[in-house]
């Protein structure tokens, strides 16, 4: 299986020990997706299967695309890893989860910004960005819809447990307050 370098799937997958059937990426030989979960985000990237070796569907071990992409080199465009034994585990029916819609589909808002820009905004809270929350203005010329060029405020959503009032509360601090500006894009 060969899939570009600079995708790292890996990156998706889930940490937790007791979910085996998420911690490491899947091939979808049939699709051609290399496909990672952690069961609250998924990515799935296009992937190269060699029919003729019968590649067929499996896990693919986290070290072994690191390894792939170390050896490669910053060069070389794509990497190739082999999958591995899937030990009797399924991977989850991902497709089920991937909205049909697309960008410029009627009821949908799509904005633009910079991940760099939020990663550094959501270190400027102190935020680890658990739970983030991106509220958007409604658009006052189209009724019903976000504005897609005004900037997105952003907060942190966490909440705690306090064991002695045994009650939720937000972890974000009184008057705290951090806006991304979206990216202006042509239409």
């Amino acid at each position: 299986m060969k899939v570009h370098r600079k995708y790292r799937v890996e990156e998706c997958a889930c940490r937790d020990p007791l979910r085996p059937n998420l911690t490491r990426p899947y091939l979808d030989a049939e699709r051609k997706l290399l496909v990672a979960t952690n069961g609250n985000a998924l990515v799935a990237v296009p992937a190269e299967v060699d029919d003729v070796l019968g590649e067929s569907s499996g896990y693919v071990d986290p070290a072994a695309l690191k390894a792939a992409r170390k050896a490669a080199g910053r060069k070389a465009t794509s990497i190739e890893v082999a999958t591995v034994d899937a030990e009797g585990q399924t991977f989850p029916a991902y497709e089920q989860v991937i909205p049909r819609t697309k960008a410029g589909d009627p009821d949908t808002v799509t904005f633009r910004f910079n991940a760099n820009l939020l990663r550094d905004l959501l270190a400027g809270l102190g935020t680890d960005g658990s739970v983030t929350e991106m509220t958007l203005p409604l658009d006052p010329k189209r009724p019903g819809y976000a504005d897609d060029l005004a900037p997105a405020l952003v907060r942190n959503a966490a909440q705690s447990y306090d064991d002695k009032a045994k009650e939720w509360h937000d972890d974000a601090a009184p008057g705290e307050v951090a806006v991304l500006m979206q990216i202006k894009t042509r239409r």
